[in-house]
């Protein structure tokens, strides 16, 4: 929990920043609501995974997100 915003607050905040927009974002939650995955991925996240984490599931995700960066050949340009 963020202190008086939410973390899909922040992410569609972080999506309408033109320097920041294509930085990759992972959101991880304890929500299992079907509701807040499809938010998160309608305000542009990268990946959503519930706690706890399995490491492998962090590493696989992780690896999955470099891949895409590199196929793209696409910075985040920070």
């Amino acid at each position: 929990n963020l202190p008086r915003r939410s973390g899909l607050e922040v992410l569609e905040w972080l999506k309408q920043q033109p320097k920041l927009k294509r930085l990759p974002v992972v959101v991880l939650t304890s929500s299992r609501e079907h509701t807040d995955l499809n938010r998160a991925y309608d305000l542009g996240a990268n990946s959503y995974l519930v706690k706890p984490v399995a490491f492998d599931s962090l590493l696989n995700m992780v690896q999955t997100l470099n891949q895409y960066w590199l196929i793209i050949n696409e910075s985040p340009n920070l």
